[in-house]
């Protein structure tokens, strides 16, 4: 996670707990990748929103394929929800990650968390 500032992984630890992702996790759709008993991936597809959040790989096995695996399918149960479009807020070293998948930049945003600001980039792909 080369792209972020100090301050802002201190925000991203305290806030992400084990306890946090649990809760949350329930609410979505999650998809994980495991090998052997090992997770190496991980992504959520939030129904309400139609929008991909939480992909993560392990950083030994990024360029493996399995990011675009774990979009693949979170993109074909958004299919099976008659979803007509996927949106994702990507950072900046990711976007071309997303670009190869098919999304397209929209726009980019800012977000202030107390101290801490997030620069994205919103992008989608439609699936029809």
């Amino acid at each position: 996670m080369s792209e972020f500032s100090k301050p802002q992984l201190y925000f991203l630890l305290k806030k992400y707990t084990p306890q946090y992702l649990e809760k949350e996790y329930k609410k979505h759709y999650v998809l994980v990748y495991e090998k052997g008993n090992k997770i190496l991936g991980v992504g959520l597809l939030i129904m309400e929103d139609s929008e991909i959040r939480g992909l993560y790989i392990d950083p030994i096995h990024q360029g493996e394929g399995i990011g675009g695996r774990i979009v693949e399918e979170l993109e074909k149960e958004a299919k099976r929800q008659k979803m007509q479009k996927v949106c994702v807020k990507s950072y900046f070293v990711p976007e071309h990650f997303y670009e190869k998948m098919g999304y397209r930049r929209i726009s980019e945003e800012e977000i202030r968390r107390g101290e801490v600001s997030f620069r994205f980039i919103n992008m989608e792909k439609l699936l029809i």
